[in-house]
């Protein structure tokens, strides 16, 4: 078969995912796995695609004892293709510890969030937005295991990777992108608020972090904005001038567009296009 077929496939088979139609996903990603194992053999870097798509479906569905069993085969592939140390393989670590929070399995959960955020910070460094979503994840388990004051540390820990990239993202990215961006970081920023409001209301320093949370997002947006208009201003960057001159009803089409278009992932376990 044409590799472009198998591509068209799994391809498919991620936007009946996006769609949740998790059965014609099964059917198409299964179909795909038998291909793919026949063309390439059983340690195959598509073949770990495949297999973690399938593992992504079974998590949905929520048989979790065969997306466990698919993730540990694809943790396998990966380290026989890649070493020890690979960001695809904390992406695999991440996506069993997903499996384990779901299933109430806490403890095995956070060995593989840990895992993940150590190998993260060693090959992407410490302020990557990886990091900042896994430090994201463990703060969900520390909270669901009743560890309040370690989860709002995390949270804080991903904030201040978050406010970097916003700042650099609303200072150079069209506003397309600045709405993308908001919308992706949006659950973290009301889980964050949610964890204070429910389980430290009594904390002045919670009560204080969330206040300069709120400002500082305030701030970050205001100063970015400001960059870009004067960059616009001193015209260095021409070729931009034409977003300044879109009517005020074309930028509402632009934020209507990116907001219905715009799909929001709170975790790493998401199936793969080829």
């Amino acid at each position: 078969m044409h590799p472009n077929v198998v591509a068209y496939l799994n391809n498919l088979g991620v936007l009946y995912d996006a769609q949740f139609k998790y059965a014609q996903a099964e059917q198409l990603f299964l179909k795909v796995l038998l291909i793919v194992k026949n063309q390439f053999g059983n340690k195959h870097p598509q073949v770990a695609i495949t297999m973690n798509n399938l593992a992504t479906i079974y998590g949905s569905l929520r048989r979790y004892d065969k997306a466990e069993q698919m993730h540990l085969e694809v943790l396998d592939i990966r380290k026989f293709l890649l070493g020890q140390e690979h960001p695809d393989i904390a992406n695999t670590l991440n996506n069993l510890a997903e499996i384990y929070l779901f299933s109430g399995r806490y403890l095995e959960a956070e060995q593989y969030y840990t895992a993940a955020l150590l190998m993260r910070k060693s090959l992407l460094g410490e302020h990557h937005p990886d990091v900042a979503f896994s430090l994201n994840n463990l703060a969900t388990l520390l909270a669901a295991t009743q560890r309040f004051d370690d989860a709002l540390s995390c949270r804080l820990q991903a904030s201040e990777i978050n406010d970097e990239l916003t700042s650099n993202v609303f200072a150079f990215s069209s506003e397309n992108d600045r709405i993308a961006w908001i919308e992706k970081i949006r659950g973290n920023f009301d889980l964050f608020l949610s964890l204070i409001y429910k389980h430290l209301p009594n904390s002045q320093y919670a009560l204080q972090q969330a206040l300069d949370f709120v400002l500082k997002r305030k701030a970050l947006t205001s100063a970015s904005l400001a960059a870009q208009n004067e960059a616009l201003a001193s015209d260095r960057y021409p070729h931009l001038l034409r977003v300044n001159e879109l009517s005020p009803q074309s930028k509402i089409d632009c934020h209507e567009e990116a907001i219905n278009g715009e799909s929001v992932n709170l975790t790493h376990t998401t199936t793969q296009p080829f």
